[in-house]
């Protein structure tokens, strides 16, 4: 009767211990479950969360190479810019400067115009003379056509006081004279360019015969 009454005992016990290992098992299959859910869901909300910072990542290095794009296109306009005003301004500066040349080569021709014509030569060296002695001495240490000589009726252009007294009391004068034998002078230069001896010595002597002879 004890041996029934335990048999059943135990019988029962397994059968409970079976039930709640079977209850276990399936509460560890629904947790297990469940859990791969949430692992799955969280495994999408970190692709999804990966692939948004991936695509705003893109966005932005798009937007700032853009940005770096065009501040270089802007940089690279203007240095362009600022080269072509360079450029410009030189070749402006080159273009008034040849313009400057042309002009001055038309005045020293007109000036050449003029000193080939002896009496327009003498003028222009009588105003020249006359610039040098008033910017080097006083009024009242020059004078103007001036004739030197009581016995001649020869005037000079300029003549320079000189302190001191002539023999008849008279004031005494340095003559000047502006007139140049610029041909005479020519020919010497252009013996001196041909290196000719012959040449420089005939060309000397009729300078300094021209010359005695004006003074």
């Amino acid at each position: 009767m004890f041996q029934d009454s335990f048999s059943e005992s135990v019988k029962s016990f397994n059968e409970i211990q079976k039930q709640k290992f079977d209850e276990l098992n399936l509460k560890q299959s629904e947790q297990k479950t469940a859990m791969e859910i949430q692992l799955e869901k969280i495994r999408d909300s970190v692709e999804k969360s990966i692939d948004k910072i991936r695509e705003e990542n893109t966005k932005k290095l798009d937007e700032m190479r853009a940005t770096v794009d065009e501040k270089l296109q802007t940089t690279l306009e203007k240095r362009l810019s600022e080269s072509f005003k360079v450029v410009s301004e030189r070749l402006e500066q080159v273009h008034k400067g040849l313009g400057e040349m042309q002009t001055l080569a038309s005045d020293v021709g007109d000036l050449k115009k003029v000193l080939t014509n002896v009496k327009q030569r003498g003028v222009l060296g009588e105003i020249q003379l006359g610039a040098i002695l008033e910017n080097i001495l006083s009024p009242t240490q020059y004078q103007k056509n001036v004739k030197t000589k009581k016995d001649s009726t020869e005037f000079v252009e300029y003549a320079i006081l000189l302190p001191g007294k002539d023999e008849s009391g008279g004031q005494i004068y340095l003559p000047l004279d502006s007139k140049f034998p610029m041909e005479d002078y020519l020919r010497l230069v252009e013996a001196y360019e041909q290196a000719s001896p012959g040449d420089i010595k005939a060309a000397s002597s009729q300078l300094q015969q021209a010359i005695k002879k004006s003074a």
